[in-house]
């Protein structure tokens, strides 16, 4: 694992820097996974780590840069706070029960994950 600018980043082979998806940048995707950490220390379910996770979404994004429901392009809410907004890039537990382990996540917008 290397730190850049202050920020955590996975080594995995697929870097977020090299990819075009919508305006997210590595730090933001790296806010939602430390955001589901949270979540998931809350309700006390199952968390992959925020590596394993990073790098899950990272891949997942490579591969399919849409939303994996509607299939429409993410976008960052208008306010430009870190809000949710209906475009905004979502992780979604499947399994709610399962928590947030790469098997069980999918990435969503916000809309579809409402």
């Amino acid at each position: 694992m290397a730190k850049t600018a202050g920020v955590r980043v996975s080594t995995t082979k697929v870097r977020f820097d090299d990819m075009v998806v919508s305006n997210y940048s590595s730090a933001d995707i790296m806010l939602l996974i430390r955001s589901a950490k949270q979540r998931a220390g809350k309700k006390n379910l199952a968390f992959d780590g925020l590596d394993a996770l990073y790098a899950h979404t990272v891949e997942y994004l490579a591969r399919k840069p849409v939303c994996d429901h509607c299939g429409g392009e993410f976008k960052r809410a208008e306010s430009g706070t870190g809000g949710m907004g209906k475009r905004s890039l979502s992780l979604h537990r499947v399994i709610a029960s399962l928590g947030y382990v790469c098997s069980n996540v999918r990435i969503l917008c916000g809309g579809c994950n409402g």
